[in-house]
């Protein structure tokens, strides 16, 4: 995880974050899926890019209103990651 910290330190741009984020903190993570947005000047998150998730659901995070209730708009609300919950 510090050389990903190290990558993103270095990262100028939104979409070398994602690149990053995608490439290399969610393997070191294990994790299945990601999802990262930015927050755009009026109160939305914007896709930047994503891993694991099928093409329909993508089509559905593109945009995301702040006053929407949803996991995306918790973690930038509350700074913490958002994990899924188990079925069952």
């Amino acid at each position: 995880m510090q050389q990903v910290t190290s990558w993103l330190a270095c990262a100028t741009t939104p979409q070398n974050v994602a690149r990053v984020i995608l490439e290399e903190g969610v393997p070191a993570l294990g994790a299945l899926r990601c999802i990262p947005h930015v927050v755009t000047a009026d109160a939305h998150l914007e896709l930047l890019a994503s891993v694991g998730y099928a093409g329909t659901d993508i089509a559905l995070m593109q945009t995301i209103s702040l006053a929407m209730s949803s996991p995306s708009r918790e973690a930038v609300l509350t700074g913490e990651p958002q994990w899924p919950r188990g079925r069952g």
